[in-house]
């Protein structure tokens, strides 16, 4: 697969594909990938599918955008209780537990990823919740030392988002600080966990998974820094 002389937003991990969509009306090409589009062939886990995503990366303009949005559900503060991560295993948790395990692993083939598109000269993002331990695992604290990416903290519901959901995005490119808002004051925003007595923190399943989709407001400030 040669490598697109056009410029390309790269999805990987896309969910409901925002991302793909904004540089599509863009007039850019856009591409995304995750297993919801196809088990097998969109499965970074699986041999098929990790060359799928390598060739996507190896196709790519210089300068194209890869968005990495990697699934968080193991490595957030609410699931920590189960998947033990913490500094006494390099972040790495209970890896007895299979979750942790694909978790982990699903880490590390997208580091790969992200250096060889970075080594491509292709403009790497990596967005996880702020409560994500993500980037402190060895593999991907190394990765994101050697691209030179730095952290950027802004909120979805300061881009129409259902809650106020407060991410992280790590980029080497100074424009895309321009996606840092300000916490915004949403009254009525949807909770994404609930509280116990005992101070225990257990998630809103449906909730959570509206607030995993990208506001368009958001995908559309993306693309108009990547490509004005």
């Amino acid at each position: 697969m040669a490598r697109q002389d056009v410029w390309i937003g790269q999805n990987f991990f896309a969910g409901t594909a925002a991302v793909s969509r904004a540089c599509l009306k863009k007039s850019r090409h856009g591409v995304a990938l995750d297993w919801l589009f196809g088990e097998r062939d969109h499965d970074v886990l699986t041999s098929q599918g990790f060359r799928l995503y390598m060739d996507v990366v190896c196709s790519l303009a210089c300068n194209a955008l890869a968005w990495f949005g990697i699934q968080c559900s193991s490595f957030v503060q609410i699931c920590v209780s189960v998947s033990c991560r913490g500094l006494d295993n390099d972040w790495l948790g209970d890896e007895d537990k299979d979750f942790v395990r694909t978790g982990n692993l699903m880490m590390i083939l997208s580091t790969l990823l992200m250096l060889v598109a970075h080594l491509l000269k292709v403009e790497v993002l990596l967005e996880q919740p702020v409560t994500s331990v993500m980037p402190l695992c060895p593999t991907m604290k190394n990765v994101l030392s050697f691209i030179g990416m730095t952290r950027s903290v802004t909120y979805l519901g300061a881009f129409g988002g259902p809650s106020v959901k407060p991410i992280q995005v790590f980029h080497n490119h100074v424009k895309y600080q321009a996606l840092v808002r300000e916490r915004p004051m949403m009254l009525a925003a949807r909770e994404l966990v609930a509280r116990s007595e005992s101070g225990q923190y257990t998630s809103i399943p449906d909730a959570l998974e509206q607030s995993g989709a990208y506001p368009l407001d958001f995908a559309q400030a993306l693309a108009d820094i990547w490509r004005p």
